[in-house]
């Protein structure tokens, strides 16, 4: 569903499943390293927010798509 949307935003996007699935794993990563290990991501997790995990996966979705 989620390379379908990358498909409607960018429909000449070569890598749809790539970019989606990069996305899950992103998230999941970078919410790990801000409460476990945070020298390894630039993002802060605090009371259960991602405000700034979802910031960082738009700039890259984005960024890739205009």
């Amino acid at each position: 569903k989620v390379a379908n949307v990358v498909l409607e935003i960018k429909a000449d996007f070569p890598y749809p499943q790539a970019l989606a699935s990069t996305l899950f794993e992103m998230s999941n990563n970078h919410i790990y390293f801000a409460q476990h290990l945070p020298r390894l991501t630039d993002v802060h997790v605090k009371n259960g927010e991602f405000k700034e995990v979802e910031e960082m996966l738009r700039y890259f979705a984005f960024s890739l798509l205009e």
